[in-house]
């Protein structure tokens, strides 16, 4: 949700990972190139969520929610 209020949108998030993603890429009066970026935005946020959690399983580390919105906006 943080991801989409950069942009100004507010969304209901599907429960599959998959529809999530065909939600995200399936954004109304987008052009070729913004769907690539909608995309991008999405796939990040997926991989940075997968390195808190081995961050957290594998290193013990402690990770906040902020942390990762964070790393998310730096990748992206």
């Amino acid at each position: 949700m943080s991801c989409l209020q950069w942009f100004g949108f507010s969304s209901i998030q599907n429960s599959t990972g998959l529809a999530n993603f065909e939600q995200f890429v399936g954004v109304p009066n987008c052009n070729v190139v913004n769907r690539v970026r909608w995309s991008s935005i999405w796939l990040v946020t997926l991989w940075s969520i997968w390195l808190a959690r081995n961050d957290v399983v594998f290193s013990q580390k402690i990770m906040d929610y902020e942390d990762v919105v964070d790393l998310i906006k730096l990748r992206s």
